[in-house]
């Protein structure tokens, strides 16, 4: 947080800042060095966030009526 004072300031100043430098103030919270450490981060949250979606959906009541559903025959 940089405090409604500095964000003023920035916004009246029409500040603009490269990513190391918003990281040590506080706007941003990571900074990736190039593209292939972006995607390594990306591709990880992507892997956590399917596994907590099948841990929510495995095994809960709609999951478990649509497994005991009658097969429905073409």
């Amino acid at each position: 947080m940089v405090g409604r004072e500095n964000a003023l300031k920035m916004l009246a100043l029409g500040s603009i800042f490269d990513a190391d430098e918003a990281k040590r103030i506080g706007l941003a919270d990571m900074v990736f060095v190039d593209d292939k450490q972006f995607d390594d981060w990306i591709a990880g949250r992507r892997s956590m966030r399917e596994r907590e979606i099948f841990i929510e959906t495995w095994g809960a009541p709609s999951h478990l009526k649509a497994l005991s559903a009658p097969k429905k025959m073409k």
